[in-house]
């Protein structure tokens, strides 16, 4: 049936149609068809932008076709503003005009939320919204424009001796503010503060007419962002939305000092199902600021190499962090872990988001799909997801594809995240998005594994969505029309027509 499926639906090699509708959920949705005169909104943007910021250069907006896993039609043009007053003249003349519209950050995606699904998109890049607009250190907020890296923001506040509660995502010198929220992270300070979503205290947002509008205490005639829950909260309504409420103008975070005490500790176990034990466990504790774990998976549970769990305390002196840590390493022990050299740890805290590339130090291409769980139910999880693994043995043998199995704690939830990991030809898009290749990876093409992952994909995306998985990175592989309660997805398709009626922001995105 799948393969039928495939057949039907001309899937592409490692990067899949973004309209494909198995992968997208993208059924009965608006169509842009050549309904207006692009030249004449080109025209209109280079007046409002000057002509070098609206960007028709073929090799740009191929590469904005893409993201890590899906392609689609490239934008007839690429929009760049520099600030918030041209993000929404541009959205406005997009209305005017009739344009679907997608806006895109570090472009560190692999579910295709900023991909078009139509030539007659235009593709707006945020990057030049790069300032940081204000750092109270007295009431311990932050705001920042949504193309400002979580490096930037880091750097910023950390000259005060301040963090966002939690830090961002590994990949944080080239991921932005915008998109994380358009898609929420989570990596440093995750296991006790959660994704970055939960240290928003409020957003700027531009709507689809290119109003601006401000959520939280932000909101009041007379407010400022310091406090979220000012009424409904109108700020998660636009977080992880995949952008198809709002374009993220600008977000407000609170802040923490950084600790004084810092103290870590690595793992190895066995195999997977007793590092998770040990993770869950930990994350019952609410001890540790991180957690992280990772090690290759073989099928039918057989012992590999052993997987290893990385956790970090923080407190306010040393002694404070080291007593934490003790307390967890009592805990790794129960669940047969055995202490080693602590250097994954050391090395992520010292050089902080310093994931720089999207293959693997060998050069192969690696692609995630992860599920969100409560931390009881994190070893039920992975022994479903093993299970299921366990069925694609002699495929994944006979393909050479690798898995790799992650692991994170994100405050009362556990991150599992199995990763497929194979020799391709990379694209532009791995080549060109973030750092530049080190080593020349392996070239040929390799449909095969490509079918194989496509479909273990699929496969995984049902797995996860019967055990009532949560996920980041909604996009449109995670899709929210296929998986809510019928009550509340009509909840949000109500939103939406509200919002958007015409389903121009972001077509497609969570499956609506």
């Amino acid at each position: 049936m799948l393969h039928e499926k495939l057949g039907q639906y001309g899937a592409l090699a490692v990067i899949f149609k973004v309209r494909d509708g198995f992968l997208s959920g993208e059924t009965g949705l608006k169509e842009f068809g050549p309904m207006f005169d692009r030249q004449r909104v080109i025209d209109q943007l280079s007046a409002a932008l000057g002509a070098m910021h609206v960007i028709l250069d073929d090799d740009a907006r191929n590469f904005f076709a893409a993201d890590f896993f899906f392609e689609g039609e490239p934008p007839f043009a690429i929009a760049a503003p520099a600030n918030v007053e041209e993000l929404r003249e541009v959205v406005k003349i997009a209305k005017q005009n009739g344009t679907a519209l997608v806006a895109r950050g570090g472009g560190l995606s692999y579910s295709g939320g900023y991909v078009p699904r139509d030539a007659n998109t235009l593709s707006i890049d945020l990057r030049r919204l790069d300032r940081i607009r204000d750092l109270s250190v007295e009431d311990l907020t932050v705001t920042a424009e949504a193309g400002v890296t979580w490096e930037q923001l880091y750097t910023a506040t950390s000259a005060h001796g301040l963090r966002v509660v939690s830090t961002g995502p590994s990949t944080g010198r080239f991921a932005t503010v915008g998109g994380s929220l358009t898609n929420n992270a989570m990596f440093f300070g995750a296991a006790k503060a959660g994704t970055v979503a939960e240290s928003v205290l409020g957003m700027d947002v531009v709507l689809e007419d290119g109003t601006l509008v401000s959520t939280g205490s932000a909101s009041l005639r007379n407010g400022r962002p310091f406090f979220r829950y000012c009424g409904p909260d109108l700020t998660g309504l636009f977080l992880a939305d995949a952008g198809i409420f709002g374009l993220k103008a600008a977000a407000t975070f609170a802040l923490e000092p950084i600790p004084a005490g810092v103290a870590m500790a690595s793992f190895a176990f066995a195999d997977h199902a007793a590092m998770i034990e040990a993770a869950r466990s930990i994350g019952q504790t609410r001890l540790a600021s991180d957690c992280l774990g990772v090690g290759s998976y073989v099928s039918g549970g057989k012992p590999t190499s052993g997987p290893q769990l990385h956790v970090v305390t923080e407190g306010l002196d040393q002694a404070i962090a080291q007593r934490c840590l003790d307390e967890l390493k009592n805990i790794a022990a129960r669940h047969g872990g055995k202490e080693t050299d602590p250097v994954v740890p050391a090395y992520m805290r010292a050089n902080m988001f310093s994931f720089a590339a999207p293959l693997t130090p060998s050069g192969h291409l690696q692609i995630w799909t992860h599920g969100l769980f409560p931390i009881g139910s994190a070893g039920a999880a992975y022994r479903e997801l093993a299970s299921y693994l366990d069925g694609f043995a002699a495929d994944l043998d006979r393909h050479q594809v690798a898995v790799s199995i992650s692991v994170a704690l994100a405050g009362l939830a556990v991150l599992i995240e199995p990763v497929l990991i194979w020799a391709d030809a990379p694209r532009p898009i791995h080549r060109q998005a973030m750092a530049p290749l080190t080593t020349e990876p392996p070239g040929k093409e390799n449909p095969g594994a490509r079918g194989l992952i496509q479909e273990i994909r699929i496969g995984l995306r049902r797995k996860l969505a019967e055990q009532g998985a949560a996920h980041m990175q909604p996009g449109r592989f995670y899709t929210l029309g296929d998986t809510l309660k019928p009550e509340t997805l009509h909840l949000l398709r109500r939103i939406h027509a509200l919002l958007d009626a015409d389903s121009r922001l972001h077509p497609g995105g969570l499956g609506l």
